[in-house]
């Protein structure tokens, strides 16, 4: 008889029998979620959001002269309000009463809004990928973020756009109504104004004969703000979200460090041409 050795004991189990288990069938869903039914979906919004503003812009009561304006102009505008791109075949701030400038302020706040939204979704999802779920998600065509992911990232968006402009609307109105000497509701609606189309990179101005900001050339405090404002929404939500969470620079992640160091390259050159190219021209009258 063999001695027992550990590991030679019989385990004797009772089998149970087979069970089937009917398992549901799976939901099938009418529309996969998958990019590209988003883009479609963001790119049927755009074209009703100009519609709409083409619309509105036409009414009688839009315009300085009660006169309804051609469909031309309208669309031109309304298109150019929602893509934030600035340019106007009518004076802004002649032509348009106090509705048709509200109308214009939304479908400018509305795009900027939708765009880096948009922006800042698709650059999360190409964040994704580096888990073998992400990589099979991807490979499907269906979106690795989920709609509470989704919804959660656009309120801190929103949130982040909403702040920014509240503060330049702020320091704006200040200028006009205590420097420039505007009645307060006309130094806010021009702080607002210029605060949103700043920050979405909007050229529109209420400063009349497409004169934009000349008349402030020698405001600091607005040509700052104004600046600051371009540049903050120049810049995708992560690049603050990611200076605000690690503050070091050795900290911030690739994409941060090559966004700002890009971008102070683009300025800082650009900066330096201008300066050279212009002295003896069109800055000859400015003040050093």
């Amino acid at each position: 008889m063999q001695p027992h050795r550990p590991g030679r004991q019989v385990i004797r189990r009772r089998v149970r029998e087979t069970r089937v288990i009917d398992c549901p069938p799976p939901v099938r869903r009418s529309v996969n979620p998958n990019p590209l039914v988003h883009a479609r979906v963001f790119a049927l919004a755009f074209l009703v959001l100009i519609a709409v503003g083409t619309v509105l812009l036409m009414l009688p009561w839009a315009t300085a002269t009660g006169q309804e304006t051609g469909i031309v102009d309208a669309l031109f505008l309304s298109m150019s309000a929602s893509s934030v791109t600035g340019m106007a075949t009518v004076d802004t701030a002649t032509h348009w009463t106090f509705f048709g400038e509200l109308v214009i302020l939304l479908l400018t706040q509305i795009g900027g809004i939708g765009f880096m939204v948009g922006a800042s979704l698709v650059l999360r999802v190409l964040g994704r990928g580096s888990t073998l779920r992400d990589t099979l998600l991807l490979r499907d065509g269906a979106p690795t973020l989920t709609v509470g992911e989704a919804l959660e990232l656009s309120g801190r968006v929103a949130r982040f756009i909403v702040v920014v402009e509240a503060i330049g609307a702020t320091l704006l109105t200040g200028h006009f109504w205590l420097a420039a000497d505007m009645p307060f509701l006309t130094a806010l609606w021009f702080g607002i104004f210029y605060s949103v189309c700043s920050f979405c990179n909007d050229g529109f101005d209420l400063s009349g004969d497409f004169s934009s900001l000349i008349a402030y050339d020698d405001a600091i405090l607005v040509n700052v703000v104004i600046a600051t404002l371009i540049q903050a929404g120049s810049l995708s939500y992560f690049v603050f979200h990611d200076l605000w969470k690690r503050r070091r620079w050795r900290l911030l992640a690739l994409d941060t460090k090559l966004v700002l160091a890009l971008n102070a390259i683009v300025l800082g050159g650009g900066a330096t041409v201008f300066l050279v190219a212009e002295w003896n021209a069109s800055l000859v009258n400015t003040p050093v």
